[in-house]
């Protein structure tokens, strides 16, 4: 299998296991790739709400996604 290291900063989750069920690990990630592409470091918060707000399904009928792919998809080209 090939594969490629990007020089990309890490950034952990700014809230995760959050009492009110919220998982950052996509925005978390959302944040790398955005902040390596020139984009700045965005809030996880907003990256969250992008992700969230721009989703075409129901994350209690479709696990595991805690962070919807169609959403991050959404975030990633804005």
């Amino acid at each position: 299998m090939y594969t490629i290291n990007l020089p990309i900063e890490y950034h952990q989750q700014d809230k995760g296991n959050r009492a009110d069920g919220k998982y950052y690990c996509g925005p978390a990630c959302a944040q790398m790739v955005l902040n390596h592409m020139g984009a700045g470091l965005l809030l996880q918060d907003d990256l969250y709400n992008d992700c969230h707000s721009h989703n075409s399904r129901d994350l209690n009928l479709h696990p595991p996604w805690e962070t919807p792919p169609d959403g991050l998809k959404w975030t990633m080209k804005k």
